[in-house]
């Protein structure tokens, strides 16, 4: 068994941080342009940009949080994504 080098150790999180949480990153955007707050042909990127920046942000808190624990451990992939919106908040 080899062990990973370090730069595809990075390339590895880097991959795990644009891509674990898509389906909450989809959510949230189609409530905003549901909510009116952004158009899809108002937006300065193409929709996979801001689908992979919110993707990041969900991956980036889920870390924090993890890392603000007692223990300070870092497992944001263990954290099963968010495809749905729970109803008892809807």
């Amino acid at each position: 068994m080899t062990q990973m080098s370090k730069e595809a150790m990075k390339q590895k999180l880097q991959e795990e941080r644009n891509t674990h949480f898509q389906g909450f990153a989809k959510l949230l955007i189609d409530e905003l342009i549901d909510q009116g707050f952004a158009h899809p042909t108002s937006m300065h990127h193409d929709e996979k940009f801001y689908h992979t920046l919110v993707t990041q942000r969900a991956y980036d808190l889920i870390d924090h949080a993890f890392s603000e624990t007692k223990a300070g451990y870092h497992y944001p992939e263990y954290v099963p994504d968010l495809t749905e919106l729970p109803h008892k908040h809807m």
